[in-house]
């Protein structure tokens, strides 16, 4: 029984030694230098692997064009109207009726365009920013002026079929205000008398009657009349192409931008790799020399 327990108390005692030296600082900033030249090669390596294969990567060349949509108001309604419609105007850039003209101008299908492109409001504003990504530089560009010219198009026929069917109703509403009017005429007419003839009391009472009527009713056609011209107005958007599109950019692939972020990558997974190693080292040099 002694026996064995100085055996156990041996044993604590080694393993007590053996946690205190593997729990001891590695001089990290040693090891680290020791092996700079393994680090910068792994660094080197990856950066020339990295940027080399870019290569197989297709190039992509990008291009945007702006639309500025404009509700002819100097009031604060109107700069919100127009950030509104720019905003709703910007979902439709994929409708078919945008994509078409535009693919058939650059002599391309529908689908090829629909895919490459994309669009969205500037900061919130009154402007559409329509962006297109080519395989070709100049490609780009054209596409994305002819995808911003066929955008004005359809919002000028939007606005053009707005206020046609606003007309139409607005006509529809004055018909029979204008026949109750014509009615009031006659009325007024037949409520004058003659020259020969004058009129009893019950007839100037009719005819003041009838033409107070059609005071009203004139009046009346009036005000809607003017309530007509200026919706009129608000409907009538302005819509242009805020110059030529902007030169195209490349994209992708970015050597540049892929070599540093495989060298910063191969750095920190090397430097992880040399210090695993050390303490590995370490532990074993300890173990043999009993620790």
């Amino acid at each position: 029984m002694t026996g064995g327990g100085a055996d156990r108390t041996a044993a604590g005692r080694h393993d007590s030694e053996w946690q205190r030296a593997t729990e001891t600082p590695v001089d990290r900033l040693g090891l680290l230098w020791r092996a700079r030249w393994r680090i910068l090669t792994v660094v080197v390596a990856a950066v020339a692997l990295t940027t080399g294969g870019t290569r197989l990567v297709p190039t992509v060349y990008q291009s945007s064009a702006q639309v500025m949509i404009k509700v002819p108001s100097t009031s604060q309604d109107g700069v919100l109207a127009s950030s509104g419609l720019a905003a709703e105007y910007a979902e439709v850039v994929h409708a078919e009726r945008v994509i078409d003209p535009a693919a058939q101008a650059l002599g391309v299908r529908s689908a090829t365009l629909t895919a490459r492109i994309s669009a969205g409001t500037v900061a919130g504003q009154n402007l559409i920013q329509v962006t297109v990504q080519w395989g070709s530089r100049e490609t780009a560009r054209k596409a994305a002026d002819a995808l911003a010219a066929s955008l004005v198009a359809y919002i000028d026929r939007q606005t053009v079929e707005l206020a046609k069917n606003y007309q139409e109703a607005f006509d529809a509403q004055l018909a029979p205000l204008d026949k109750q009017i014509a009615a009031v005429q006659q009325r007024v007419l037949q409520a004058r008398p003659t020259g020969s003839q004058p009129g009893d009391s019950a007839s100037a009472v009719d005819l003041t009657t009838a033409q107070s009527l059609l005071a009203s009713l004139i009046d009346r056609r009036a005000a809607l009349a003017a309530q007509s011209a200026m919706q009129r107005a608000s409907l009538s958007t302005q819509v242009q192409v805020v110059g030529p599109a902007e030169a195209a950019s490349q994209v992708q692939p970015r050597p540049t931008v892929y070599g540093i972020v495989a060298a910063v990558v191969a750095l920190l997974v090397s430097g992880q790799v040399v210090l695993a190693l050390g303490r590995r080292r370490l532990t074993s040099d300890r173990r043999k020399n009993g620790w």
